[in-house]
C-alpha cells in the first residue's frame, strides 16, 4: 500500500487511478522479489554454517576425543609406573596432535577460499599441490576443457572446490592409500572424479552407523545445492570412486544455488 496527499482536495482521472494502480502492483512485487532474495541469502548462511559445523566435529571434535583417551592411557600407565606402555603413547599423542594441526590448517585454507569467475583451475590446482605437500599420497591431476570454458558461476564454482578439498581431506584421514587420480572435465556436463587405492569401506555398514562418515554427508549435502548428482563407489580394500556430475541445465549461475531440493546421490558397491 502506497499513499497520496495533495494540498487541495482532488478527483483523479480514471487513467491517473490505472497509472498508479499498475505502479503499485510493480512496486509491491519488487518488494516481494527483495523479501524472497533476504529469507534466500538467510536460508544459504544457515546451510553453510551447519555444513562448518559439520566439519568442526569431523575433524577437530574427534580428534580432540582422541588425543583425551591417550591423555587417559598415558595417566594411567604413569601411575602404574609401565614405562614400556608410555612410550607406545607418546608417539600416538605425537600423531593424533599433528592431524589435529594439519585439520586446523585446512580447515582454514578452506574457509578462505573464495572464487571468480574463470578461476576455479588454478583453485584445483592449488588444492592438489597442497594435498601433495601435505601427504605422503601420490595425487594427479587431469584437466580436459575441451568442452571450452567452465560453465559455472562463482558461487558454483566455491561449492565445487569445496567438494573436492572435502574428498581429499577424507583421503588423507581415512583411506591409507598410495595414490589419489583428481579428474576435471567438460563435456555434455561439467564432472569431478576423485578416486583413490586405498582401502575402501562397506557402504552397508557405512549406512547403519549414524555418525559415520560425515565427509560423505557434506559432499552430498553440497551437491544438493548444486543440483549435481554425487556417486560414490567402493568396496573393502579396493578404494574409493567419488564422481560429481552437474548436468548442463544445471550449470547456467549462481541462481541455481538457491534452488535446495534433494539431487540424486548413490552409493555403490564395486564390482
Amino acid at each position: 500500500m502506497f499513499a497520496l496527499h495533495f494540498r487541495t482536495p482532488r478527483a483523479l482521472p480514471a487513467s491517473d487511478r490505472q497509472m498508479l494502480e499498475t505502479l503499485g502492483q510493480h512496486l509491491g512485487t519488487t518488494l516481494e522479489h527483495l523479501r524472497l532474495s533476504a529469507t534466500a541469502r538467510q536460508l544459504a548462511v544457515v546451510e553453510e554454517r551447519n555444513l562448518v559445523a559439520q566439519g568442526l566435529h569431523d575433524s577437530i571434535a574427534q580428534g580432540l576425543n582422541y588425543l583425551n583417551l591417550q591423555v587417559q592411557l598415558l595417566d594411567a600407565a604413569v601411575e602404574r609406573d609401565d614405562l614400556a606402555e608410555t612410550r607406545e603413547i607418546v608417539p600416538m599423542l605425537r600423531h593424533g596432535v599433528e592431524e589435529s594441526y594439519q585439520d586446523v590448517r585446512e580447515l582454514l585454507n578452506n574457509f578462505r577460499s573464495r572464487l571468480g569467475t574463470g578461476e576455479l583451475r588454478p583453485a584445483v590446482e592449488e588444492t592438489v599441490g597442497r594435498f601433495r605437500r601435505q601427504c605422503r599420497t601420490e595425487a594427479t591431476l587431469a584437466i580436459d576443457e575441451s568442452g571450452g570454458a567452465w560453465p559455472l558461476a562463482p558461487e558454483q564454482q566455491l561449492q565445487v572446490l569445496f567438494i573436492l578439498q572435502e574428498a581429499l581431506s577424507n583421503v588423507r584421514k581415512h583411506a591409507m592409500a598410495a595414490h589419489v587420480a583428481v579428474t576435471l572435465s567438460h563435456g555434455r556436463d561439467f564432472r569431478l572424479v576423485v578416486q583413490d587405492d586405498g582401502e575402501g569401506f562397506d557402504p552397508a555398514e557405512i549406512a547403519t552407523r549414524a555418525e559415520a562418515h560425515i565427509g560423505l554427508n557434506i559432499m552430498r549435502e553440497r551437491a544438493a545445492r548444486l543440483g549435481a548428482q554425487l556417486h560414490v563407489r567402493t568396496r573393502p580394500g579396493h578404494g574409493v570412486r567419488i564422481e560429481l556430475v552437474l548436468p548442463a541445465g544445471r550449470s547456467s549461475g549462481a541462481r541455481e544455488l538457491a534452488d535446495t531440493r534433494p539431487a540424486p546421490t548413490t552409493t555403490e558397491t564395486q564390482s
